[in-house]
């Protein structure tokens, strides 16, 4: 969720936005999704992505989407304040210079190796992300202005995941015996945490 706006990815990968829309019998206001792909006809992040596998917005502004190809994006705005926050988000609804996506650069492993994600959630400090090997890596170096982030930093543990959810200090994942654990003491000046507790 990015402020009122809630993103979602249907089953076969198109993604979906909710906006208030206002009825004019009543007067009444209701939540409405919104096919995200028309406005993405001219968006560097549409053509590059094809389909979405999952999309993250972090209570930082900082929005990550995760294309089929295994590629994470980020949304970089630059819009000014009165703008909407859907708006914000979409950029090309009100001109090519509000904002635009870029690709995040690959996760490599130490012997260079480009590895594919599966799955990416963004915190207040760093943005999680699990590789299709079900290995847990943390995208260092985030913020407004730095959306994409700066560093790779793989997460020391023997716990294979395949799903993260993050809170402002704990991370939580799903493992792929579907064992609930989560990891403590995440903090900006220790992103990747200091250790996982199973709970399930």
């Amino acid at each position: 969720m990015l402020g009122h706006a809630l993103w979602a990815v249907d089953s076969s990968g198109k993604p979906w936005f909710t906006e208030v829309a206002t009825l004019d019998a009543t007067g009444g206001q209701i939540l409405v999704w919104r096919d995200l792909q028309p406005y993405m006809r001219h968006s560097s992040w549409g053509c590059a992505m094809g389909l979405f596998v999952c999309v993250s917005c972090g209570d930082s502004g900082v929005t990550w989407g995760l294309g089929d190809d295994g590629r994470a994006y980020a949304y970089r705005a630059r819009t000014p304040a009165s703008m909407s926050l859907v708006q914000k988000a979409l950029g090309q609804t009100v001109g090519s210079n509000s904002g635009s996506w870029q690709q995040v650069p690959a996760c490599k492993d130490s012997d260079g190796r480009f590895k594919s994600l599966q799955h990416v959630a963004v915190g207040m400090h760093a943005v999680w992300a699990v590789t299709r090997q079900n290995r847990v890596v943390v995208r260092t170096g985030i913020s407004a202005d730095t959306p994409a982030g700066t560093n790779w930093e793989w997460v020391n543990s023997e716990t294979e995941c395949t799903r993260v959810w993050v809170t402002e200090n704990t991370v939580w994942a799903i493992t792929p015996k579907a064992e609930l654990v989560f990891r403590d003491g995440v903090s900006a000046h220790m992103p990747t945490g200091i250790q996982v507790v199973n709970i399930y």
